[in-house]
């Protein structure tokens, strides 16, 4: 996510308050619902603002990686069946 980041805006994020959420995610085993999916993109928009990237391009950012990282639980709780 960072290298991404990097690529789109220019800025280094080290997403930590998303991190603390996902493994909270991945600990208690839940799946990305709607609730869950509006607190994984405050907290990335939180990192990607602390990381100093523009209004704009945060919002754009939020959706594309909380879209992805929505694909990727998703898969992950399949395999795990």
């Amino acid at each position: 996510m960072s290298y991404y980041v990097k690529q789109k805006a220019g800025k280094e994020a080290d997403f930590s308050n998303t991190k603390k959420y996902l493994k909270n995610l991945v600990s208690r085993k839940t799946k990305i619902l709607p609730k869950q999916e509006s607190e994984l993109k405050t907290r990335i928009l939180e990192d990607l603002f602390l990381a100093g990237v523009e209004e704009k391009e945060a919002v754009k950012l939020t959706d594309e990686l909380a879209e992805y990282i929505k694909e990727e639980m998703d898969r992950l709780w399949s395999e795990r069946r």
